[in-house]
């Protein structure tokens, strides 16, 4: 097993020494405890960030596959030419740009 040298603040020293006592264990052994802890919170936070950009890509996708959608239908059921269909699309970009500008 490697063994290592850390220089810790009198404090952090003190309390990893009363954790050591409250639970009978080797001073040694809870800060391996802790180097374990953290460590794993560390995969697990890098897991979930991967999760979410997934889920995000995920919406987004369904959110286009929505929009050609309703494009579809708005044209078949509203007998809309598609150049009305662009004009809604245009003013819709406006708008969504304008409330951008008003909440950053």
């Amino acid at each position: 097993m490697a063994r290592i040298t850390v220089n810790i603040n009198q404090k952090l020293n003190n309390k990893l020494l009363k954790i050591s006592k409250e639970h009978n264990e080797s001073l040694s052994q809870i800060i391996k405890q802790f180097i374990e802890i953290g460590i794993y919170e560390l995969e697990n936070s890098n897991k979930n960030n991967n999760n979410q950009e997934s889920i995000e890509s995920h919406c987004h996708q369904l959110a286009i596959q929505s929009n050609a959608l309703l494009r579809k239908i708005s044209m078949k059921l509203l007998d809309l030419p598609s150049d009305d269909l662009e004009m809604f699309k245009l003013v819709s970009k406006k708008k969504y740009q304008q409330i951008l500008e008003k909440n950053p």
